[in-house]
């Protein structure tokens, strides 16, 4: 092949040099090949590529792929090249800017789309550091953007905005009215639930309250009066009246230890628990969204590791602020003394060996953004949950789905 190559490029050579004007070679089908081999070498490329990525290695695709190439080249030549031959200096300046236009939009367009493909998680491909930082840093900026809901009907616009306070939403195909409540994860998670059991709700609504926890009165100073705000959930319950109640709620310390030797003489257990039985009374049944570790800003942890020249992973031990084995125990516990409980958990989710995963071993995209909420990618990891085990120690494990369906396997309605 390679000794074929150099025979045909010397022989054209050698006609050159010489100027042989036989009756063969001022033939009119060779000057139309002639004159669109400029044409013929750009075309050619692309076809070749695809070749290649469809493994078409039979002879007969090779020259209908050829002959294609002959006849499309030509076909431009008279057409297109001829055209813009004609043209002043001009309108070849502006054809060559609507060109370069073009070839930049369409550029654009399908970088954006596969760059959110791989935010959605829908696909994935390996990324540079470089190209997974700066989507890193995207979904780090439109954290609030990404809680808010679709189709939000507040229900006090002069207080509430989504996803902030009470949001209405679109009705579902079953007859349950569900009421998710809780502080950002609620928002977070509770597009999960809103999506995942469209089947089995009618009515829905969501409260969603920075910081503050259903079941503890949390300290932090973006939480303030805890204690009210509890006491507008269980309002918000004798008003919406749910048949299901979801604690969908980030524990803002997981890691407070247990103080004593039993779980359930843990006064903050005690506290929990008070809280939980008065939530309890007043619907069908309630879910309790699990404990799991507390991601710290990953993008800090990342710029510390470059200082050190330290290899990035998608497992990382200073990525895990705080452990969350004390509440999952409070949690486990709630659930075996409460009659209409039922715990989901997305924990299992992120484990690999035994490790708690904080971005995607692939693309390297954060499940978690600066402020800890689940990133569209962590959400697309706990899309998930529909076949996603809940614990419940008197009934074993089961969806969501199933336990709402078979409410006798884990108490009826």
């Amino acid at each position: 092949e390679s000794a074929l190559r150099d025979a045909v490029t010397f022989g054209a050579a050698d006609l050159l040099v010489m100027k042989l004007t036989t009756s063969i070679l001022t033939h009119r089908a060779l000057q139309i090949i002639g004159d669109s081999s400029y044409t013929l070498y750009l075309i050619h490329w692309p076809v070749v590529c695809i070749l290649k990525a469809y493994e078409c290695t039979r002879w007969t695709d090779r020259l209908v792929a050829m002959l294609l190439c002959f006849i499309v080249a030509i076909l431009i030549y008279n057409s297109y090249e001829m055209w813009y031959l004609t043209l002043s200096e001009k309108g070849t300046l502006l054809l060559v800017g609507v060109l370069y236009l073009a070839t930049a939009s369409v550029y654009i367009f399908y970088h954006r789309m596969e760059r959110e493909e791989i935010i959605q998680g829908t696909t994935e491909k390996a990324l540079s550091f470089g190209e997974a930082r700066v989507i890193n840093l995207q979904m780090d900026m439109q954290w609030e953007t990404n809680l808010r809901f679709d189709n939000c009907s507040l229900r006090d616009p002069k207080v509430d905005w989504n996803p902030w306070g009470f949001c209405n939403l679109p009705a579902g195909n079953g007859n349950l009215s569900f009421l998710i409540i809780g502080n950002s994860y609620a928002a977070n998670h509770g597009k999960m639930i809103v999506e995942h059991l469209r089947d089995h709700y009618g009515r829905i609504a969501v409260h969603t309250v920075s910081e503050c926890e259903p079941l503890i009165v949390t300290t932090s100073i973006y939480c303030s009066g805890a204690v009210k705000l509890q006491e507008e959930f269980l309002q918000d319950i004798n008003s919406f009246k749910p048949d299901v109640l979801f604690l969908s709620s980030r524990y803002i310390e997981p890691n407070i230890p247990i103080g004593t030797m039993d779980v359930k003489d843990d006064q903050l257990y005690l506290a929990m628990m008070q809280k939980l039985k008065r939530y309890e009374e007043k619907v069908k049944k309630v879910f309790i969204l699990q404990a799991f570790p507390r991601p710290a800003n990953l993008q800090k942890i990342e710029d510390g590791r470059m200082k050190e020249n330290r290899t990035i992973d998608e497992y990382m031990e200073e990525a895990i602020e705080a452990d969350s084995i004390p509440m999952r125990r409070r949690v486990e516990e709630l659930a075996k003394n409460c009659e209409k409980c039922v715990i989901y958990d997305l924990m299992q989710l992120h484990m690999d060996k035994g490790k708690f995963m904080v971005a995607n071993p692939v693309t390297h995209l954060h499940y978690f953004e600066a402020l800890r909420h689940h990133t569209r990618l962590g959400e697309k990891l706990n899309s998930r949950s529909r076949k996603c085990l809940i614990g419940r120690s008197q009934t074993g494990r089961a969806t969501i789905s199933q336990t709402i369906q078979k409410p006798r396997q884990s108490h009826d309605f």
